[in-house]
């Protein structure tokens, strides 16, 4: 048996929504995670493969990219964008239409930190917060910004 093949058999494969339900369970014991980031629709403030790192929230606010169990069932890391009451409305940084909602019990965590290419971006320092800010402001130009960077 050869390396890669021994290296296959000793891989454990699980999906993402059981992956998440753990990372979500070692949040509420108080743990921090450390996930990476799949695909774009966080871009351009988290890129596809950046590490995030993932605590506990008591008290997340608008602006600030969670780990959440949407209405649908499904787990996704993306910014708040409104609270009313209990319901929070989430979208993914490069999404110009699409939305999700949960509730804010079924928030898991917010991120504290990303981690690109060696660097840690720290998610609540002024200068990230900033950017989240003009991004958000930046919203009925996003189409035309995302084809710029892209």
């Amino acid at each position: 048996m050869n390396e890669s093949t021994a290296e296959k058999k000793d891989t454990l494969r699980i999906g993402d929504t059981e992956f998440l339900s753990e990372c979500r369970k070692m949040l509420d014991e108080g743990q921090t995670v450390l996930v990476t980031a799949k695909g774009g629709s966080m871009f351009p403030l988290i890129h596809d493969g950046d590490k995030v790192l993932l605590e506990k929230t008591d008290s997340p606010h608008v602006g600030d990219a969670v780990l959440a169990l949407t209405a649908e069932g499904k787990y996704v890391l993306h910014r708040i964008v409104g609270i009313e009451g209990e319901k929070c409305t989430l979208r993914g940084d490069a999404n110009l239409v699409k939305t999700e909602s949960c509730l804010l019990q079924d928030i898991a965590g917010a991120a504290a930190a990303i981690i690109r290419e060696g660097r840690t971006i720290i998610c609540n320092s002024r200068h990230e917060r900033l950017k989240v800010r003009l991004w958000e402001m930046a919203f009925p130009f996003r189409r035309v910004l995302l084809r710029l960077m892209k």
